[in-house]
């Protein structure tokens, strides 16, 4: 538990340094350009009685999705530094996933915000915001690609987002409907089974160490499962 403690506590700090506070306590957004294919902000002018909650609310929406998006780069920075200073023996003993699950992350989640933090730490710092918002399933697409340092120098070379995900989306050969956003908030994640391969890894094994009530938990959801996939 304190391992876990430390942790958090150390992603705070970061956050506190990384998303900065200026004199009149407003954090250091992220662009309102970079967050219009994500949210309708015209939505929020049609529900504010006045002007003034319609401007409140939009500052205060900003701000939550940039902490949102600079906190799923900490993340990457975290899983990644860890990963690598495990190193082979990591792998070996499984010391990287026994850790992951001491902090409730999955291989695959940690590994999702692995990659988009190896595309935001290559692209340069006018990029940077972009690569913090577009969709995780772009991201997937980016990062297993033969050619991903020749889609680092598009990046880079293109002009803002609408241009970014266009030079991308033509390369890559996806639909502007699969890049798009989900309609929930968690902005940066898509449904794509591979991701969910790893939880099957050594399933018997995991499923013994269970408890009763957690073993009668786990048939509950599988048996969903298997009434979904009939």
């Amino acid at each position: 538990m304190k391992k876990t403690n430390l942790t958090m506590m150390n992603l705070s700090d970061r956050l506190k340094n990384e998303v900065k506070i200026t004199p009149k306590n407003e954090i250091t957004n992220i662009p309102e350009e970079h967050l219009k294919d994500i949210i309708d902000f015209s939505l929020i002018k049609e529900i504010s009685p006045t002007e003034e909650i319609g401007n409140f609310l939009k500052e205060q929406t900003i701000k939550m999705f940039s902490i949102q998006a600079k906190s799923a780069i900490l993340l990457g920075e975290i899983f990644t530094n860890v990963h690598e200073k495990l190193g082979g023996q990591g792998s070996e003993n499984g010391v990287y996933e026994k850790w992951l699950d001491i902090n409730n992350f999955s291989r695959a989640t940690a590994w999702r915000y692995r990659q988009r933090f190896s595309i935001y730490s290559r692209v340069n710092e006018h990029k940077k915001p972009i690569i913090a918002t577009i969709p995780q399933n772009l991201i997937n697409e980016i990062y297993k690609s033969e050619d991903f340092e020749g889609l680092i120098n598009i990046i880079n070379d293109s002009t803002d987002k609408a241009d970014v995900i266009d030079s991308l989306n033509n390369i890559l050969g996806i639909s502007n409907k699969k890049i798009e956003h989900k309609k929930e908030n968690e902005i940066f994640e898509t449904f794509e089974i591979k991701n969910y391969i790893p939880i099957f890894e050594a399933f018997e094994e995991k499923v013994n160490k269970l408890n009763s009530e957690e073993k009668k938990e786990l048939e509950k959801h599988l048996k969903s499962i298997e009434k979904l996939l009939k």
